[in-house]
């Protein structure tokens, strides 16, 4: 289990770095891609933490199989979500695309409510045996939502910008996938360790891809406000030009 350890050690140390960083970029900048992408880092890295915690890893300080599967599925659900909200900034979605609009809308109160229903169940013990029903509609909705993003994305792809997002994303997503895919039909376990391999390695791919992009993005920004600083001072300096001229034209006229 000594590799899990340092694996999960690693990813939360580079998670919650990029996403500290990412965030002081947002308080720089008043950017939400830098601000919402942040969230995911930093929710991510705290979702480390909770499986480093796991007393099957003879943590130190230990939490229960039981506990670590409650806060799992919530951690990683709101950090997808906080993904979604980022794909909605870059996607400069806004009133005018009404499906869109509405939909990220919808999916931003439906899927912390759920969460936060599924929460209550799994304190108070599961009394209905439905808190697995309850986060499966949960992370569902955020991930057909989310896959329907992905699709505009796609149609964005001839950019710099958003090549680097979407192969960040597949590699995440594929990542995820087999993780998934492994702790379902090969460890029978949600929880298990096995599939953890594939979602952190590909996280940690990922976030290099994204903050490539986002690099890009500040890159872009900096270039649009020095062009536009460049024309203001041009347009001042004509606009001084001709005033130091003027005196002289009407000078001559009188003349």
């Amino acid at each position: 289990m000594q590799h899990i350890v340092y694996l999960l050690l690693v990813s939360f140390g580079a998670l919650s770095i990029l996403g500290i960083f990412h965030f002081t970029i947002f308080l720089q900048q008043k950017d939400k891609a830098f601000r919402n992408y942040s969230f995911y880092l930093l929710l991510m890295s705290v979702f480390n933490l909770v499986r480093l915690s796991d007393e099957r890893l003879g943590s130190y300080y230990s939490l229960s199989v039981y506990t670590v599967g409650t806060w799992d599925p919530v951690l990683a659900n709101f950090a997808f979500l906080m993904y979604v909200n980022f794909l909605g900034v870059i996607l400069n979605i806004n009133a005018a695309d009404k499906f869109f609009y509405k939909g990220w809308r919808f999916i931003k109160i439906f899927v912390p409510t759920f969460l936060l229903f599924y929460l209550v169940l799994r304190i108070v013990g599961n009394p209905l045996q439905i808190a697995d029903t309850v986060i499966s509609v949960a992370s569902f909705g955020c991930m057909g939502f989310g896959i329907v993003m992905g699709f505009r994305l796609l149609a964005l792809r001839k950019e710099k910008f958003y090549q680097l997002i979407i192969v960040g994303t597949l590699i995440s997503v594929l990542g995820v996938l087999t993780g998934l895919i492994f702790n379902t039909f090969i460890y029978k376990s949600s929880t298990a360790f096995g599939g953890l391999y594939f979602l952190e390695i590909s996280m940690l791919i990922e976030s290099v891809f994204l903050s490539a992009a986002l690099g890009y993005r500040l890159k872009v920004a900096y270039q649009e406000k020095e062009k536009f600083q460049l024309a203001l001072l041009e347009e001042t300096q004509k606009r001084v030009t001709c005033g130091a001229n003027l005196p002289i034209a009407a000078k001559g006229t009188g003349d």
